[in-house]
């Protein structure tokens, strides 16, 4: 009764996850004046490794080590569109399909490798690709007041820093 119960209540908090992520992703109405590149504020963009092989997926975690507000959470929206490309200033955020991926607080299942770590400023997240040679990964982190994801997904525009970023990954066809 018991496991029941708890895999029933973890279905309704995933789809209820799911259910801000698309609404969330889908807000046409934030000032896109607030992109601010990773030089000018206190985040760190760090992978596994600079290269990987073909085929593996170049695991990432994003860590907003000075956040604007003193009581937020984030979001990692990653760019994943062969068509457009993000831009610096997030003027197409909107033109360019995105991933988007849940600080641990919400992510429950990467929290065992980021322990010690603040949930709430700490997102998991990765990218495959499919050529090799240099690639980059681009997005931006979405840092929101207040440590809780709405659930009508609208941010107040004085509410919401976003901060564009880019980390280059090199992927070797051969295998050693």
């Amino acid at each position: 009764m018991f496991n029941n119960k708890k895999k029933f209540n973890d279905a309704i908090l995933f789809f209820l996850i799911a259910l801000v992520i698309i609404q969330f992703s889908s807000c046409k109405g934030e000032d896109k004046s607030k992109a601010i590149t990773n030089k000018q504020v206190g985040f760190k963009i760090e992978t596994s490794s600079d290269t990987i092989y073909q085929g593996e997926y170049a695991k990432s975690f994003a860590f907003l080590e000075k956040p604007f507000f003193k009581n937020s959470g984030m979001v990692v929206y990653m760019e994943n569109d062969d068509e457009y490309s993000l831009k610096e200033d997030l003027s197409n955020e909107y033109d360019v399909n995105m991933e988007i991926f849940v600080n641990l607080r919400h992510d429950t299942i990467n929290q065992k490798w980021m322990k010690g770590n603040d949930f709430d400023k700490t997102v998991v997240f990765g990218k495959k690709f499919d050529s090799t040679g240099s690639n980059t990964i681009k997005g931006y982190i979405l840092e929101y007041y207040n440590k809780d994801l709405p659930i009508d997904s609208v941010f107040k525009s004085k509410k919401v820093k976003k901060y564009y970023f880019e980390k280059e990954i090199y992927v070797d066809s051969t295998l050693e």
